[in-house]
């Protein structure tokens, strides 16, 4: 992160900055992000209360920064507010600034991917066990081949594209009969022995629909 010499933020107020230079500076430095109003209803639609919330996320286009609007602004002379941020190097500082939201942002996105694919991954693992429940219990000539490649197919892929995996390195296809390829050999060492019980089980029963 980009730091002074006393080791504070380059967008943290500075050695020697008074309160009210950077007070300055932090409105022109927010000006980037936009202020969004939100209300607040209750169950009849009724507003309750309204509340104002700066974004940051660039879900809503960034603003233009302005020295002579926060001129405006803060009701001075925009020589003067020229004179402060050439001093106290606010465009840099705002440069740094918009690294360090952006790198926050970046990170909560990385964050909330991979939460999304644990859930993901943990949905496929209870649809493929449910299924293999279902199956175990099902009478023999309940059961097709097509079916049983269509809901193992499903079940592998989206567990392996949750994962970031590809899905081509192993598939499920029907031809007449059910045939599991993969390019590597399948690795059981994850599954508890009730679940190999219920792995070879389900074989058994693939074999049986298949005619095997």
């Amino acid at each position: 992160m980009a730091k002074d010499q006393q080791d504070r933020e380059l967008w943290e107020q500075q050695p020697g900055e008074s309160g009210t230079l950077f007070a300055h500076f932090v409105f022109y430095r927010d000006m980037r992000y936009p202020k969004v109003t939100r209300q607040v209803k209750d169950e009849d639609g009724k507003i309750k209360k309204t509340t104002t919330e700066t974004v940051m996320d660039g879900t809503v286009p960034y603003e233009k920064r302005s020295l002579r609007k926060t001129a405006e602004a803060l009701g001075m002379n925009k020589r003067t507010i020229a004179n402060q941020s050439a001093k106290w190097d606010w465009v840099r500082r705002c440069e740094a600034y918009d690294a360090h939201v952006d790198r926050m942002n970046r990170e909560a996105n990385e964050a909330a991917i991979r939460k999304m694919k644990q859930d993901h991954a943990l949905l496929a693992q209870q649809m493929i066990r449910k299924a293999t429940r279902r199956l175990l219990t099902m009478p023999d000539d309940e059961i097709s081949a097509a079916e049983l490649a269509r809901i193992v197919d499903v079940g592998v892929k989206v567990e392996r594209l949750s994962r970031g995996e590809s899905t081509e390195n192993q598939a499920v296809t029907h031809t007449g009969e059910v045939e599991v390829k993969r390019d590597a050999p399948l690795d059981l060492s994850g599954l508890s022995n009730e679940e190999l019980d219920q792995f070879e089980r389900l074989l058994e029963k693939i074999s049986g629909a298949s005619g095997g």
